[in-house]
């Protein structure tokens, strides 16, 4: 009865192995986070590029505010997060890509 654990037991290792091997090939890929200067203190690029994202809705959410057609924007939260993703990936596209 010890040898069928045993058995058993090494072969959902190797099933496990197999399974968990793509994903720990694709994240070992990255030699190095991207990282800034920012006063003398390093930030990740990434959170460089949320910030210039986040500033950018909300700068075009006072452009709709004092244009007054801020009312008629559908889905106010979703419309200004996907501008903000969209300028977010964009500027890593551009200054990092």
């Amino acid at each position: 009865m010890d040898e069928s654990i045993v058995i058993k037991n090494s072969q959902s290792n190797k099933v496990a192995f197999l399974y968990f091997l793509p994903t720990v090939i694709t994240v070992t890929g990255c030699s190095r986070a991207p990282l800034q200067d920012v006063m003398g203190s390093f930030f990740p690029s990434w959170m460089l590029c949320c910030t210039l994202g986040a500033i950018a809705s909300a700068f075009l959410r006072l452009l709709l505010g004092f244009a007054g057609i801020q009312q008629t924007v559908a889905f106010p939260f979703l419309t200004y997060l996907a501008f903000t993703f969209v300028v977010t990936s964009l500027t890593w596209l551009f200054v990092f890509g």
